[in-house]
């Protein structure tokens, strides 16, 4: 699956089909939901692919208060029989990265 099929799937119905944070469950959260296209514009003209990476994937994060607002990815794309599977942890990885180049695709100057 590609990256932009990975993206319709996983994140329009939040993120909309743009990217610009006006999918349909956005009027329905508590919080506001990023515009993905200005990554790169919020964080001084350069893409920070560690941290969108981080943030879709979530397994790794242990925020100190509240609750992650989006879905732990990394989780959810996870099938493997044991929690450490290398295998599984690989694929997922590799799903992750192909998100995270076409979110870099779509940033706007």
């Amino acid at each position: 699956m590609s990256g932009m099929e990975m993206y319709e799937r996983l994140c329009t119905s939040c993120h909309g089909v743009s990217g610009k944070g006006n999918g349909l469950m956005a009027p329905l959260l508590k919080v506001d939901v990023p515009d993905l296209t200005r990554i790169a514009h919020r964080h001084r003209g350069e893409f920070p692919a560690d941290y969108v990476r981080r943030t879709i994937d979530g397994r790794f994060e242990r925020p100190a208060h509240g609750l992650p607002y989006m879905p732990v990815w990394g989780w959810k794309l996870y099938d493997g029989p044991a929690p450490h599977d290398a295998e599984e942890t690989a694929r997922v990885d590799s799903m992750i990265e192909r998100l995270v180049a076409y979110l870099r695709s779509i940033q706007e100057q």
